[in-house]
Order: C-alpha cells, then structure tokens, then sequence
C-alpha cells in the first residue's frame, strides 16, 4: 500500500497532475514531532470539464490541535489561492476514486482496508475553520452469510434473470 500512495502523490507518476505544481504536501510539528498532515492539489481535467476553478486538500489529519489545524488549513487554502483557484473542498483524497469525506458519525464500527476514517475531533476541526458537511454518504455492512441475493433483484433484473429463457448467440 505503500508504493500506491507513493505513486498516488507522485506528480510525476500520477496522470492526475498536469504539472509537479498541482499537489503539494504539507505537515505540522510541535517540538520537533509531527503533529498533522495535509495535501492541496489541483485536478485541472476535473475543472475544466464543469468549468470550475476548484483545488481539494486530502489526506487531512491532525491530533485534536486547533492550532495545527487551522495552520495546515491556512497553507492549503493559501497553495490553491496561488494558483488562481477560487475554492477548495475536501476531504478528497484525489480522484472520486479513491478515498472522499470525513467520518462523522459510526465511530464505535471498526473501518475496513482502503475506507476513510478519522478520530471524532476531525469534524470538530474542519468546522472550527469554516467547512461545512455538504456531500452525505454512507457505508453499510452486509453479512453475508444470511444475505438472501433475490432480495437484491428489482423488477428488471428479476426478468432477465438465469431463470427465464435468455437466447445467446455463439
């Protein structure tokens, strides 16, 4: 996992960036240990296409620091204004893609590999610095074992099901 996040956030390696300018990372220390962390970046594909002048941070994190906070907030809202861009959101961790958001409720459900989540305070955090919830998502766990597949089928599929005769050509 490792090597993807590398490339990931390799300017170079990541067809996502036009330019090495379009993602920087930033980190926050206090006594010489590293107390958050933020990327700022740019999908310029992305803006073009919906005719936006938008930058994303991601990967944000940081202990319940309101200090570290609002300084890596700062640097990545300053890096995107730099570059023209006239907003930014985030959480995006880069491409619809890969990971979006930040966790807000749930937290006693344990996450599962390559799934966002982050310590309560988080939310706290982004809304101390003026984000505001805006794309509501969920996640759901089904148990497999009693999971009946029928109740998945709707009408449509339930007619083309491999029950009904389907002809095929060979």
């Amino acid at each position: 996992m490792r090597a993807d996040l590398a490339r990931f956030l390799s300017p170079v390696e990541n067809p996502l960036f036009q330019s090495p300018d379009d993602i920087a990372f930033f980190t926050a220390h206090r006594n010489g240990f590293p107390v958050g962390r933020i990327t700022a970046h740019i999908h310029r594909a992305s803006n073009a296409r919906h005719n936006e002048t938008r930058a994303h941070f991601g990967f944000f994190d940081c202990g319940d620091d309101p200090d570290a906070a609002r300084a890596l907030l700062t640097y990545a809202e300053t890096w995107a204004k730099a570059r023209g861009m006239t907003e930014i959101a985030g959480n995006f961790n880069l491409t619809a893609m890969q990971q979006a958001g930040v966790v807000t409720d749930g937290f006693d459900a344990a996450p599962y590999t390559d799934q966002i989540y982050n310590p309560p305070h988080i939310v706290r955090l982004l809304e101390a610095n003026g984000y505001a919830r805006d794309f509501p998502m969920t996640t759901s766990e089904i148990d497999l074992q009693s999971l009946d597949p029928a109740r998945l089928l709707g009408p449509k599929q339930r007619r083309i099901s491999p029950r009904a005769s389907i002809p095929s050509r060979r």
